[in-house]
């Protein structure tokens, strides 16, 4: 019986070990994507970045895009959850929005490179198709809140759909587009952040 054992602890050792080089490749990819952005990454430096073999990085990604969706997608499912959280927790509904504003503000100023790759920045088909689709799931967070906010009658009665998308794509241009995204790492970030929440508030709640 002992014997037989043997095997399959080497196959579980082995896929354990195939598993670890992996991460640490994808941690390798993030690190690149987070300094220089999604172009300037390469499977040369992703190897020599995490410590292996060019070759290597062949046996876990058949691609750079495929690499690159892998670094997208992890990233992109992390920031989702974090936005649920908020967005679908506890709280009025505008305390909601203004707090989520201010966690993905934030986000950006901790890493500007890495928020401006994964928002902004030209990559290939297959990566702007995973950004489509994440974008899509947000609008859906941010439509949930917004009939949430109907619902109590905190919020104007209105298309949520529409509302939803437009509220994401002011804070998404606020937070990263080429005018606001220098304002926002600097000392005037506090006033970007308070202007952002007052139009977007502004356009959903009703007049007073």
């Amino acid at each position: 019986m002992i014997v037989e054992d043997v095997p399959a602890l080497r196959q579980s050792s082995k896929q354990k070990y195939k598993e670890a080089v992996r991460a640490r490749l994808i941690v390798a990819a993030r690190k690149i994507v987070g300094l220089k952005g999604f172009a300037k990454l390469t499977i040369v430096n992703v190897a020599d970045e995490a410590g292996v073999a060019t070759g290597s990085v062949y046996k876990h990604f058949d691609s750079k895009s495929t690499l690159c969706i892998e670094v997208y997608t992890q990233a992109a499912r992390k920031e989702y959850e974090m936005l649920r959280r908020v967005l679908l927790g506890p709280g009025l509904a505008s305390a909601k929005l203004c707090r989520c504003i201010e966690v993905m503000a934030t986000r950006v100023q901790s890493n500007p490179v890495f928020a401006y790759a994964l928002g902004v920045e030209s990559v290939d088909p297959a990566i702007a198709d995973e950004r489509a689709a994440c974008v899509d799931a947000i609008v859906g967070l941010f439509e949930e809140l917004i009939e949430e906010g109907i619902r109590t009658g905190e919020f104007e009665t209105q298309l949520s759909t529409i509302s939803a998308t437009a509220v994401v794509g002011v804070i998404k241009e606020s937070l990263l587009g080429t005018r606001s995204f220098p304002i926002l790492q600097s000392n005037a970030s506090s006033q970007l952040i308070a202007a952002v929440q007052g139009f977007c508030l502004g356009a959903v709640m009703h007049p007073k």
